[in-house]
């Protein structure tokens, strides 16, 4: 799967289920694939998204109880039925998963983590 397979929006910014959409359009194969044999722990999918989408999606979920955000991959062809095990909601139009992390890298691959949302706890 490549970056640029993949478009997000933020369609909810509210700090009780703020909610980025992603939409997937490259080989429906790829993504079942990765979405089957991803091991606990490991990242989902790496995307390329506005800085502004992405600072409001974490400011959103800084201010929500759960201090959680929803990530929504949709995507046509896709077996949802047999793709992956630790989505929190699957439908024919796609996937969803709820995280508490949120690694945002500069455009040197530097880890930004003033912008990032880390979970009390986690060391990097």
């Amino acid at each position: 799967m490549r970056r640029d397979n993949f478009t997000t929006a933020l369609t909810d910014a509210a700090p009780d289920n703020p909610t980025l959409r992603i939409a997937y359009d490259g080989p429906a194969g790829d993504l079942a694939r990765r979405a089957e044999v991803r091991p606990l722990g490991e990242f989902l999918l790496e995307a390329n998204a506005p800085a502004g989408q992405v600072l409001d999606l974490i400011a959103a979920a800084r201010d929500g109880e759960e201090q959680s955000y929803t990530v929504r991959i949709e995507a046509d062809g896709v077996d949802t039925e047999s793709t992956d095990a630790a989505a929190v909601d699957a439908d024919d139009s796609g996937l969803s998963y709820e995280f508490q992390a949120l690694f945002v890298y500069d455009t040197s691959g530097e880890l930004l983590r003033q912008h990032s949302l880390i979970p009390s706890g986690v060391e990097i």
